[in-house]
């Protein structure tokens, strides 16, 4: 019985962190989200690199193959940053995603 007992608790403590793990992942990912919720297809480099600034956001670019990679990171601070990454191809918005730039 007192083995079930642990065995219980235990499990209620790694579903209590996972949750508290996602719910830290949502938080922080959120400005990220929403950054990159509002581009659109038509968006050219201009437009994004001109919204991210109105945020106050930094943005870097980078050559990748035929492509063009402008990554906004969402947060300054040294740890669990997030940022908004959109990938063009012939001037054109082919993927836009948010992963974490730690």
């Amino acid at each position: 019985m007192k083995l079930v007992s642990v065995l219980f608790k235990l499990l209620l403590v790694i579903l209590v962190l996972g949750i508290l793990l996602q719910t830290f992942t949502w938080y922080v990912s959120r400005s990220a989200d929403e950054f990159c919720d509002n581009l659109t297809n038509s968006d050219n480099l201009e437009s994004v690199l001109n919204k991210a600034e109105a945020l106050g956001y930094r943005s870097f670019s980078y050559q990748q193959g035929d492509g063009l990679l402008v990554k906004v990171p969402t947060q300054d601070s040294p740890f669990f940053r997030m940022a908004c990454v959109v990938t063009f191809t012939d001037g054109v918005i082919s993927a836009i995603e948010v992963i974490a730039d730690d």
